[in-house]
């Protein structure tokens, strides 16, 4: 139970901050996502 009630709040704030301090991972060749995608865990 606290396992999820610790991730329900700390992973939006992770992502969060990875936009903010532009820790993203851009699409190429290699990665399959289409859009930017945080690269902090989540």
């Amino acid at each position: 139970m606290w396992a999820f009630l610790v991730s329900l709040f700390a992973v939006p704030s992770i992502i969060y901050i990875a936009h903010l301090k532009n820790m993203l991972d851009t699409p190429n060749g290699r990665t399959v996502h289409q859009s930017l995608t945080p690269r902090l865990g989540a």
